[in-house]
């Protein structure tokens, strides 16, 4: 995880549950990580247009509104790097 921040420091980024700031240190990020909820990032998103969101999560169906960019086992459960979700009208023809 901490490389694909790396990579993608330029972004704005949030994560969804409570965060501690592990990954700002394990990543040495300079931007801070906005802590929010998954009833906030939709909200979130649509502010950062740029953004990117990490998300642990259970169940598919918690995240099927997004796009996984990285996705990886975490503590019985998922943690991945979403974005909106480009809708069919969006995309390049």
């Amino acid at each position: 995880m901490t490389d694909y921040l790396q990579a993608h420091k330029d972004h704005d980024w949030a994560f969804v549950r409570k965060y501690h700031g592990e990954l700002t240190f394990l990543g040495r990020l300079e931007k801070t990580i906005d802590s929010e909820q998954m009833d906030t990032i939709d909200t979130w998103l649509a502010t950062h247009p740029n953004g990117l969101a990490i998300i642990r999560y259970a169940e598919e169906k918690q995240i099927q509104d997004y796009e996984m960019l990285f996705d990886m086992p975490y503590r019985g459960k998922r943690m991945g790097v979403f974005k909106f979700k480009m809708k069919q009208e969006e995309k390049p023809q």
